[in-house]
This record gives C-alpha cells, sequence and structure tokens, in this order.
C-alpha cells in the first residue's frame, strides 16, 4: 500500500482514500480511527503526515484548587546577572491564584481522582507555593577538530565571540534571546549548549534555525572546524539526563507546601511519621538503587495527561517526569 497520495486532492479526500486502502486490507482496527472533529486541510499539512483520521482520549478535570501563591521569575540571571535587582522584584512578582482547574486526558482510572485528593489536602493547608524559572530552550551543536587542543581552543573562541554570535542568531527571529553558551571538548569534538529565551514559543525549531545561521555566518569561517550535527544531544532533547535535572531545560518548577499533621492522618489516612518513611525507603533509598535520578512517585502521570490535553508534544514527558520529592516532618506538620 502506498499511504502517500501523489494527487492534487484535499486532504479530506486523501484522508479516506487511506482510510479505505485500509479497511481493503483487511486490518478491522482501521475503524478506530475515523474520529475527525479537526480541520483535516490545517492538520493534514501541519501536523501528521500520511492523515487517516483521529482518536478519542477521555479528558477529565481536577480541582479546583482554592489558591495558589505563584511567582513567576522569568528568564534565570547569567553570571554577570543584576542579582540585587532580581532579589528586589521577587516580591513584585507574587501573583495569588484562584479556582484552578486541571484537565487531564487519561484512560487510566483513578487517575484524575488521585489528583482530585491532592488537591483536596492542598486546599486544607492554606496557598501552596509554585515558583517557575525560564532556564532556556537549548540547542547543542558539536564540532570536530583536528585535535584535542584545538577543540579546547576552540571552546574558548566561541565564547570570546559571545557578543557576535547571539547578535547574528536574534537577528532570525524577533522573539529570541541568546541568554547563555557551555561547552564540552571531548578529544578533537567540541559540544556547544546553546540556551535561548523564546518568548512564548516552546522554541526548538526557532533556535535551530538561529543557529544554523550562526554556522553560516561566522562559525564556519573558523579555520579546521567541521559541523558534524546541528543538535550533538547536549540538549538534552526528550531523554532523561543528569545535564538536564541539574542545569534545567524549558522551564524549571519547584511546588511546596506544609500540610498540617490532623490533614495527613485525615485526608491521607497515614501519620506523618509513616509518610516520611515511606517517601525515604521509596522515593530516594528505592530511585537510588534503581540507578534513577527521579525520586518521585509518578510525576508522568500528571505531565503526560496535561500536555496531551493541552496539545503540547508528549514526548517532553522524559524531561517532565525528572521530578525530586522532599518530605519532612516539621512542628506545624509535614513539608512537602
Amino acid at each position: 500500500m502506498k499511504f502517500y497520495i501523489k494527487k492534487d486532492l484535499s486532504e479530506l479526500k486523501k484522508m479516506k482514500l487511506r482510510q479505505r486502502m485500509l479497511k481493503d486490507s483487511g486490518r478491522k482496527a482501521s475503524d478506530l480511527f475515523e474520529i475527525c472533529v479537526f480541520d483535516p486541510e490545517k492538520v493534514g499539512k501541519k501536523n501528521c503526515e500520511n492523515l487517516i483520521g483521529g482518536i478519542e482520549v477521555p479528558v477529565g478535570v481536577a480541582g479546583p484548587m482554592d489558591k495558589l501563591e505563584f511567582y513567576d521569575l522569568g528568564v534565570e540571571q547569567g553570571g554577570e546577572g543584576d542579582y540585587q535587582k532580581s532579589f528586589d522584584l521577587i516580591k513584585e512578582k507574587r501573583k495569588l491564584l484562584k479556582q484552578i482547574i486541571f484537565p487531564l486526558a487519561t484512560t487510566e482510572g483513578a487517575l484524575v481522582a488521585s489528583v482530585s485528593r491532592g488537591i483536596k489536602v492542598l486546599n486544607s493547608s492554606g496557598a501552596a507555593r509554585c515558583i517557575v524559572v525560564k532556564k532556556g530552550m537549548t540547542r547543542a551543536p558539536v564540532f570536530k577538530l583536528r585535535s584535542g587542543l584545538e577543540a579546547k581552543k576552540f571552546c574558548y573562541w566561541l565564547k570570546m565571540n559571545f557578543s557576535e554570535i547571539k547578535k547574528i542568531a536574534e537577528k532570525t527571529s524577533g522573539h529570541l534571546s541568546l541568554v547563555d553558551l557551555k561547552t564540552w571538548s571531548q578529544g578533537p569534538s567540541v559540544f556547544a549548549r546553546f540556551s535561548f529565551d523564546t518568548d512564548q514559543a516552546m522554541g526548538m525549531n526557532m533556535v535551530t534555525i538561529a543557529l544554523k545561521q550562526v554556522w553560516q555566518e561566522l562559525v564556519s569561517a573558523h579555520p579546521n572546524v567541521e559541523l558534524i550535527s546541528i543538535s550533538g544531544n547536549m540538549c538534552v532533547d526528550k531523554k532523561a539526563s543528569a545535564l538536564n535535572q541539574l542545569l534545567g531545560r524549558g522551564y524549571q518548577v519547584k511546588a511546596e507546601v506544609v500540610i498540617s499533621e490532623d490533614m495527613v492522618k485525615e485526608l491521607l489516612g497515614v501519620s506523618v511519621e509513616k509518610l516520611a518513611l515511606i517517601h525515604y525507603w521509596k522515593n530516594v533509598v528505592g530511585t537510588n538503587l534503581a540507578g534513577s535520578n527521579s525520586q518521585n512517585m509518578h510525576v508522568a502521570n500528571m505531565v503526560a495527561a496535561m500536555f496531551l490535553a493541552t496539545g503540547q508534544d508528549i514526548a517532553h514527558v522524559v524531561e517532565g517526569s525528572q521530578a525530586n520529592t522532599i518530605m519532612e516532618k516539621r512542628k506545624d506538620g509535614l513539608y512537602v
């Protein structure tokens, strides 16, 4: 079967032809994909090739969460940032969000109920706090030089030319700002991790286009350098990594709350001491023993359900699930 139809037909007609080919081939499951509540002309040309239809995923809603103390601290400062100004602005960045609801797309029974129970606990505890820091979208080309010494000198050259690189990159989009550059050399190769503020866009394509322009206008003229790949996997995109855990990619989110001892017992049916003990042996020791760097219960569930419900790239659940949970007993209850 040739699903790519080389005819001047509308996307809707192409989709119907592919559906018919699937049925004629005896594939009974093809009926599953006949749902089409979107515009095939838009989706078939932009979002999905060889379109055959769609599927439905149930969407539930958790909440409302009564209130959340929310701080959007913007783009993280670099080594020469004005930290006094940032420190002074923290109070001004505070917003009190109220009656927040959470759409969750899932086929896993009890997930929405589980999140709802968590929100009930948070609502009993006053305002939880959420701190968001924009780490920037990254892309990390890999270059090859003739020797390890030349590779190290090239690392220095890139940083010396940061201002020129920034100027060229930012010409490619009015929504782009280069904020950081880190380099690593391995033998004759150099991995350069560029970090950008991409405004409201997720921006992976945007930063790739910018760095291609940097290569063409500036870096390619450097003697004895070869661009191996515009992405050398040090970005790190859609893969679990210690690098993203340490340096961040996209946004870093920190959430915290103190739950009273009475509410832990009443709503979770366990003592503070017992819950902290479970957390230690499960999330800390068990995770370490497994060789994982995600000390949490099932963050991936909520991230995937939220991404799917809001049209985000669900593959980023890999990085989004790299979360660390902290629990400790305090005089006023359980800090989480």
